[in-house]
């Protein structure tokens, strides 16, 4: 599924100049879509980046576990740091 892209060709072409990895692409996009008031396509954006353990347990508590499966984020090292049933528990 691709993900609609809310950055204008200007801020992309400002971004590919400065080099910006596709984790920062992400959160532009992410930021982007937050400010269009499309908070779906901005947590999907988010969902692509491999965010910290720590911050996967905090949104398990404030959005829950079906959220974290429902905008796919990875849960890789979160599953390291807690075990491999820690967004089941």
């Amino acid at each position: 599924m691709e993900l609609k892209s809310y950055l204008t060709d200007a801020v992309r072409a400002e971004l590919i100049a400065a080099h910006a990895d596709e984790a920062l692409m992400n959160m532009e996009e992410s930021k982007a879509a937050a400010e269009a008031d499309d908070m779906d396509t901005a947590w999907r954006w988010l969902g692509k980046n491999d965010l910290p353990d720590y911050t996967l347990k905090l949104l398990k508590q404030s959005r829950g576990a079906d959220f974290i499966r429902k905008y796919g984020f990875n849960t890789v090292n979160a599953d390291k740091s807690y075990g491999e049933n820690w967004l089941n528990e």
